[in-house]
């Protein structure tokens, strides 16, 4: 039996002449957490009656697994038996999200990212054009990872406001701060392989690479792989995969459409899927999406593998890599010049920063403390109601060091840099 905190279930309790019980059997619990009650009604009930059992798991109850005792005693007489209760765990704090945020540009499909939450078996996420969510644009709930990534593109050079929560099986948990991101439209080039041919031997498992080594200073927005061009008598027999210099891979193609001989395709995440036999020059869509490659470094190498697990030999003839790709800067246009008229001071400080925005700006203004590498040390959501806010920003139990602070509001985000001395 599994109950959530602030729920109650009844039970039925059958009373019979077992062990020679006669008369009224009077009926109670032990072994109950603390948090718990057990009712019994009536008690005592008659032999060969029937009593319901009350058990109630108050909001204050510790999630475990408890066993409980009930006891019928008659005269001298008493029986037991056992009864397991589970109490689940009910999500109370927000998770904090690590990706993406005000500080740096973000692809049309970022990759949104946060931490664990004990309790949680699923996270939902919520992307909005304002702070209210008032017009969602993308989400997505019952994911088990701590990561998502949108399927449709968002648009380019827009703000956007994203959000993440917890959900047990007890419900859903309260959603963490909004955080302001923005996307930057894309560079694209097209980068033609120049390490060819490249054989690969004949299988099982046999296998060859090719890499395209890219230079850049910039991250990954799409991905796309061009005039993939192998001479094989049975091609059927391939599989191919592009790994990314983070590391991640998809697979473009696994031993499709058997009986063909030669190669002559594209992979694109917004094409059709494979139709047999694939027409020479075709673009398709790959097994596994080429997105699972987006939003990290760019430089480095790209690195196409072929395994063989055909009888014959094959051979690698052209492949063009084409990537998109996205600054890695500051979004000057979101971070510097959100809020006029703010001042911390004193700073440095010995701990305590008084924070004064002053302008025309109205509504919720959310406020969030990091530490150098980027771990939240405070949230809070503020209410601007008129012209001057002031507020005590109290860092004084935090060690000495550089700390940031991100007031992010409709109008944007700023940031100042916190010295704790």
């Amino acid at each position: 039996m599994a109950l959530c905190p602030g729920t109650s279930t009844t039970l039925s309790l059958n009373v019979g002449q077992t062990g020679g019980f006669a008369g009224d059997v009077a009926l109670s619990a032990a072994d109950v957490p603390a948090g718990v009650t057990v009712d019994f009604a009536p008690s005592p009930v008659a032999v060969g009656g029937t009593a319901a059992v009350r058990i109630a798991v108050g909001t204050a109850a510790l999630p475990g697994t408890y066993s409980l005792l009930l006891k019928g005693t008659s005269g001298s007489l008493v029986q037991e038996q056992r009864v397991s209760l589970v109490i689940e765990q009910v999500v109370t704090q927000a998770p904090q999200p690590t990706s993406p945020d005000a500080t740096l540009q973000t692809s049309q499909r970022p990759r949104f990212g946060w931490n664990s939450l004990p309790g949680a078996i699923a996270y939902e996420v919520q992307v909005a054009t304002d702070v209210s969510f008032l017009n969602i644009v993308a989400s997505q709930t019952s994911l088990s990872e701590l990561a998502f990534t949108p399927t449709q593109e968002l648009a380019a050079g827009a703000r956007y406001f994203w959000r993440v929560r917890g959900r047990s099986v007890c419900g859903a948990g309260p959603y963490s701060t909004p955080i302001l991101f923005q996307t930057s439209p894309s560079v694209c080039q097209s980068i033609v392989a120049t390490r060819i041919p490249v054989s690969i031997a004949a299988g099982p498992n046999a296998e060859a690479t090719a890499v395209i080594t890219v230079a850049s200073t910039e991250r990954v927005s799409n991905v796309r792989v061009r005039n993939v061009a192998v001479t094989a008598p049975n091609a059927d027999g391939l599989i191919l995969t592009l790994t990314s210099p983070s590391g991640r891979e998809a697979t473009l193609l696994a031993r499709a459409c058997a009986g063909t001989s030669n190669l002559n395709i594209s992979f694109d995440d917004q094409a059709a899927a494979l139709i047999c036999p694939p027409a020479s020059g075709s673009t398709v869509r790959p097994v596994s999406p080429l997105a699972n490659l987006i939003n990290d470094p760019a430089a480095g190498d790209w690195t196409l593998a072929i395994r063989n697990q055909s009888t014959g030999q094959a051979t690698l003839t052209g492949w063009t890599l084409e990537l998109c790709t996205i600054p890695t800067v500051l979004s000057s246009t979101v971070v510097s010049t959100a809020f006029a008229n703010l001042e911390v001071f004193p700073n440095p400080s010995e701990g305590v920063f008084e924070v004064n925005l002053n302008n025309d700006q109205r509504g919720p203004v959310m406020m969030l403390v990091t530490d150098a590498i980027g771990r939240t040390i405070r949230s809070e959501t503020l209410l601007k109601m008129a012209d001057q806010l002031s507020y005590r920003l109290d860092l004084s139990t935090v060690s000495r060091g550089i700390y940031h602070l991100r007031l992010t509001s409709a109008q944007g985000t700023s940031m100042r840099r916190l010295v704790r001395k």
